[in-house]
């Protein structure tokens, strides 16, 4: 160890204690104290200079204590002597921290980055009454520059020295994509970039909801109110697909610090301009201007004059027309307005009265159709309109799959005395609540045809109600009645029930009857019907007996005959058996 300024101890024979070379040097007027101090050096550069060629060329400060305290490493700085010291000012710098790369035998050590802690500020005689900063400085090669630097108000800047927030960057900033937000926490919200191709710029609350803020491509759709413009370029750009419009409704409407307002739609501009003091409102190009709409009088219109600029026409003379020579407009007298050489004039109006209307007669003239009687509606025979009773027509409902032709509400409200024809794909009745009747089909007294028929679109009915309450089936060809297909797997079909009416108290309950009609004789005469089983209200079957046997032991047709035998007559798959009867 050597110290080339302020005073060495003197060197006493080897086995010398340093407290014997302190001693002699107080002897002798003379102090240790040291001004440079070389550590591995005979030559140190600052105060303390330590040098070695091996590991562990550091500074180490231990501090052994209960407390919460630890080994430091600080700056102090006074201006003035070390007799009579004086107060900092602001920019003094108050502790530095460097480092030097050694970069050749000419210029040796270079500084590469640098930690500056400085007074930032005015300076009080006050317990911590020094502001201080930070600044970061690095080189890229050329000479240190600043990067960073935390201000006194905890301000912290980036790439710019007076930071107005808490944080503030002058240039780009870049954020690694990642698949989500980290966790929540209450009163922070988070800004990320998700990973996506091409990534999205999201905020997320405290309460984790993301917000999308960009598309990958352009702004994320969204909606909310436009609170504010700032200056430059206004509002620009447009809605990535279809239409975009912009709604003002109730309040102050659009207002603007600004001389001029101007909004383009399909290539032409409208201005709303205050900086000639004229405040005019114009189409950009060629003024409609409110100089230019001052002519404007009751009645009178704007039109386009000999020099195609806006003007005032005033009102023409009562009973003219605006008329156009095929230059210019005015107002013009005519006796009479004509339609395609068929004059309409108030002669032929004259007969109009309160509910008639004009039409075309026979002639092909205008004429008044007289008001037809209460419920009466407007029908026509194809060549002319005339009012008709309601029953003479009915009423026709047109519509295709899918599509509501007619909405009927309240009650009564479509009454038919005749035909209601719907020409759709499907009709369909619901009822307003579950104790009403969805559809009621009434006879007239003395009803003599069907009341309800269902037909094929052909013709021919597939299904009738009759007047006397019987339900008949087709005319022509096999009818049967079944239940709705099942889907799925395994699942069981629908049953069918035949109900005989019920009874009250001791009344016999109603049979089931099944009639077939039997082959009669050659012509067109309809065949009686047959009763062929009956199953009784005391749940006995009640079969017919179809055949006996006579006394040669021949079978014969059991009606009329003289009984012996009997027999009931069945088929299975297509022969025909007689299952012997006994009693």
């Amino acid at each position: 160890m050597t110290t080339n300024i302020g005073y060495e101890q003197p060197r006493l024979p080897a086995g010398s204690s340093p407290r014997d070379r302190r001693a002699q040097a107080l002897l002798g007027g003379n102090h240790s104290v040291l001004k440079e101090l070389g550590i591995g050096t005979n030559d140190p550069a600052s105060a303390v200079h330590i040098v070695k060629e091996t590991a562990g060329a550091g500074f180490l400060t231990e501090r052994i204590q209960a407390s919460v305290n630890s080994g430091s490493f600080a700056g102090r700085k006074s201006r003035g002597t070390l007799d009579a010291r004086a107060v900092v000012v602001a920019n003094d710098s108050l502790l530095t921290v460097s480092g030097f790369a050694y970069v050749g035998d000419n210029n040796t050590y270079q500084e590469t980055c640098r930690i500056d802690y400085d007074v930032d500020g005015s300076v009080s005689d006050a317990a911590k009454g020094a502001p201080g900063r930070i600044i970061f400085r690095t080189s890229s090669g050329s000479g240190l520059l600043k990067r960073m630097r935390i201000t006194s108000a905890g301000k912290v800047g980036i790439g710019l020295d007076d930071p107005s927030t808490k944080l503030t960057v002058e240039g780009t900033i870049t954020l690694k994509e990642q698949a989500a937000a980290d966790a929540d926490v209450a009163a922070y919200g988070q800004l990320w970039v998700k990973t996506a191709t091409p990534n999205e710029l999201y905020f997320t609350t405290d309460a984790g909801n993301d917000i999308q803020i960009t598309s990958g491509t352009a702004m994320a759709g969204g909606s909310g109110d436009i609170t504010s413009v700032v200056a430059g370029a206004g509002m620009t750009g447009g809605a990535t697909s279809g239409a975009a419009t912009l709604n003002v409704i109730g309040g102050d409407g659009i207002t603007a610090n600004a001389d001029e307002i101007e909004a383009t739609v399909d290539g032409s501009t409208i201005e709303l301009s205050a900086s000639d003091g004229s405040g005019t409102i114009r189409v950009k190009d060629n003024g409609v201007t409110l100089a230019k709409m001052a002519g404007l009088t009751r009645g009178s219109i704007i039109y386009g004059d000999a020099s195609g600029d806006p003007a005032a026409l005033a009102v023409g003379s009562a009973n003219t027309v605006l008329q156009s020579d095929g230059t210019d407009s005015s107002w013009g007298t005519v006796a009479t307005a004509m339609i395609a050489d068929n004059a309409v004039s108030l002669a032929k109006m004259a007969g109009l009265a309160r509910g008639k209307i004009i039409y075309g007669d026979a002639s092909g003239d205008p004429a008044a159709l007289a008001v037809g009687d209460a419920d009466q509606v407007l029908t026509t025979d194809g060549t002319d309109i005339s009012w008709e009773d309601a029953s003479g027509g009915g009423v026709s409902l047109s519509g295709s799959t899918n599509n509501t032709v007619a909405t009927v509400t309240g009650s009564n409200a479509l009454i038919g005395e005749a035909n209601l024809t719907f020409d759709g794909n499907s009709l369909a009745v619901v009822t307003g609540s579950a104790s009403a009747i969805p559809c009621t089909i009434t006879g007239a007294s003395g009803q003599s045809v069907d009341l309800f028929v269902v037909e094929a679109n052909g013709g021919g009915d597939y299904f009738s109600v009759n007047n006397a309450g019987t339900v008949v089936m087709g005319l022509a060809g096999s009818k049967s009645i079944t239940t709705k297909e099942q889907s799925g797997t395994n699942t069981a079909g629908h049953d069918i029930f035949i109900k005989a009416g019920k009874s009250t108290g001791n009344g016999e309950g109603g049979d089931v009857r099944i009639y077939t009609s039997p082959v009669g004789s050659s012509g067109s005469s309809v065949n009686a019907w047959a009763e062929a089983l009956k199953v009784r209200h005391d749940k006995i079957v009640d079969f017919k007996i179809a055949a006996h046997e006579d006394g040669a032991g021949s079978l014969a047709e059991a009606e009329g005959a003289s009984l012996g035998k009997l027999f009931l007559e069945i088929k299975v798959g297509g022969t025909q058996y007689y299952v012997p009867l006994y009693v």
